[in-house]
């Protein structure tokens, strides 16, 4: 009878110590703000708005929205993330702990090179998956251009990008690979060797477009003042690699 009584109270212990291994994974895995920086807005999935402040944890459908020079950081998954100004991440529905939405703008941060997660971006033209050290993602719509543009450096670290274009990432000028987003190619994952930055397009004109980005959520709120029809008329920095009066990401840290 002793020894039932011993076994049936080891096996509630084992099964409170399970339980509190998944509640801490979870508060681990929750996307929670760490410091803000001017006008940094949460808003809800149903809508509803706040000021965001440094504890809040984000709950799935939430997102966090930088104003113009205004800055958030976050952790998620054990990472350090900062969102620059006029930006937007979202946390996923809940299947998907270790990840976020990028929705527009640029994120850089660092996953502890110790970890042996993943933690994955998720953006219309692809999924930046960091495994260690210093990334940045950016997601733009380049007007000049008529594109939308994902932008993936691999700082220092170990960064892949899940993707669709054709052919093998290939990198030149500036240590970066350019490639057409190509929605009817089967989606791949390839690495991004550190000190390079990827690039995929996909041209408003692309019948693939409207399938993947969602005007109402991958846009900033000034280019949605003025809807495009198709073409947006809003001044946002370029991206193109090959345009001498602009740099990719960080190049000054290359030799």
């Amino acid at each position: 009878m002793k020894t039932n009584r011993i076994q049936i109270h080891a096996t509630r212990i084992s099964c409170l110590f399970a339980v509190l291994l998944v509640a801490s994974a979870g508060l681990q895995a929750a996307t929670r703000i760490t410091s803000v920086t001017g006008t940094v807005t949460i808003y809800t999935d149903s809508g509803e708005s706040r000021p965001a402040a440094a504890g809040d944890v984000l709950q799935p459908g939430d997102s966090i929205v930088t104003s113009y020079h205004s800055e958030a950081v976050f952790q998620a998954n054990g990472v350090d993330v900062l969102l620059r100004e006029n930006g937007s991440v979202s946390e996923p529905d809940g299947d998907m702990p270790e990840s976020i939405s990028l929705n527009y703008g640029i994120i850089t941060g660092e996953a502890p090179r110790s970890s042996g997660g993943m933690f994955s971006v998720y953006t219309p033209l692809g999924t930046p998956e960091i495994g260690a050290g210093r990334f940045m993602v950016n997601s733009i719509f380049n007007v000049e251009r008529q594109e939308m543009i994902l932008q993936v450096e691999n700082m220092d670290g170990r960064v892949a990008l899940r993707s669709r274009y054709a052919g093998a990432m290939e990198y030149g000028r500036y240590y970066t690979g350019d490639k057409n987003y190509n929605g009817a190619m089967t989606e791949d994952t390839a690495e991004i060797p550190p000190e390079h930055t990827a690039i995929i397009r996909l041209h408003v004109e692309d019948p693939y477009f409207a399938d993947r980005v969602d005007m109402a959520r991958n846009f900033a709120p000034e280019v949605m003042e003025h809807p495009p029809s198709p073409v947006i008329a809003v001044v946002i920095p370029t991206l193109t690699p090959e345009d001498p009066s602009v740099q990719v990401a960080s190049p000054s840290s290359r030799q």
